[in-house]
């Protein structure tokens, strides 16, 4: 059941709290029979790959779901109950965590990306919802919050990597690094976040390293080298991964994670109160392209260091 309790351990406020459990009581009895289903199609396995296609068809199983719940739900914000149908699923992955044996701390963090990305709705579209539907890796045990940064067991999708004597091939097991805006992103909480993965996926690794990948807005070398202000955390958090490749986009998909508006193709309408918004919109507006980088840390847990810095840092 979802209590107010879950809700203030996860990092609601009171205001948030109160707006969830309101609306919660009066769409439960809707809502509870399409969660009942979801979950009884679940069946998680910590700590292990995907096998290949099926990420693709959890994700599909999650929007299929959150799509049931709006069409039978009669509720004129869609955000809000997508919010709704994925709460009513934490007490369920409770007692999940407990049944493989996975630590309080941890269940907690990880169900914090709720919060994040509550907010991220507040500020995007105006209302206390959810507009995304990746938490069906939570449920599945395929991502985890472990301080700043947040982890997916994913397979490595390069056919080779080698540096200082350590090897990866394709579909070896490497963790996907996930950002959320949860504050700050400094270099000493990114380098706590990878030594507490290093500790919580320790038994799967080859030796002491473990190999953190990431795939993000954040590495686009352009964006490095033409808006994020020297000195910035933006700068030193991507001057932490050796960048394996750069791709375009064909246009900012990424501008809300920004400006918490979409980019609708001109700069006009788009805040211009700090310098990383200033940066962007001169970027945008001289002609630059959009795109993501592809990145790689080889983290060595028992030497706390990153091994293949490559003098970045």
């Amino acid at each position: 059941m979802l209590t107010e309790n879950l809700l203030k351990k996860i990092g609601y406020d009171d205001a948030e709290i109160a707006f969830i459990l309101e609306n919660n009581k009066k769409y439960f009895p809707l809502i509870s029979p399409i969660v009942e289903e979801y979950l009884g199609q679940l069946s998680p396995k910590p700590y292990v790959i995907y096998p290949e296609g099926e990420r693709h068809l959890s994700l599909k199983r999650a929007e299929a779901f959150v799509g049931k719940v709006q069409k039978n739900v009669p509720q004129e914000n869609p955000f809000v109950m997508n919010l709704l149908a994925w709460l009513n699923c934490v007490p369920y992955l409770y007692d999940i965590y407990q049944k493989f044996g996975l630590r309080d701390d941890v269940f907690y963090e990880s169900m914090k990306d709720f919060l994040y990305k509550t907010r991220e709705c507040k500020l995007v579209h105006g209302v206390c919802g959810v507009f995304v539907e990746w938490f069906f890796l939570l449920f599945e045990l395929k991502e985890f919050g472990l301080g700043r940064l947040q982890y997916e067991v994913y397979p490595f999708e390069y056919d080779r990597y080698e540096c200082d004597g350590y090897h990866l091939k394709k579909d070896d097991m490497v963790y996907s690094c996930h950002i959320p805006s949860s504050g700050k992103l400094t270099r000493e909480l990114c380098m706590e976040s990878f030594q507490m993965a290093y500790e919580f996926f320790k038994k799967d690794l080859k030796g002491d390293v473990i190999p953190i990948i990431t795939h993000t807005w954040l590495l686009y070398k352009p964006y490095i080298e033409k808006v994020y202000p020297e000195g910035s955390n933006l700068k030193t958090f991507a001057s932490l991964f050796e960048i394996l490749d750069n791709n375009k986009d064909e246009s900012f998909y990424d501008a809300w994670r920004v400006f918490h508006k979409f980019y609708q193709g001109t700069t006009e309408r788009l805040p211009a109160d700090n310098t990383l918004r200033r940066n962007f919109i001169q970027y945008m507006n001289d002609g630059g392209d959009f795109g993501e980088g592809y990145g790689i840390i080889l983290y060595d847990g028992k030497q706390k260091k990153i091994i293949n810095d490559k003098g970045r840092l």
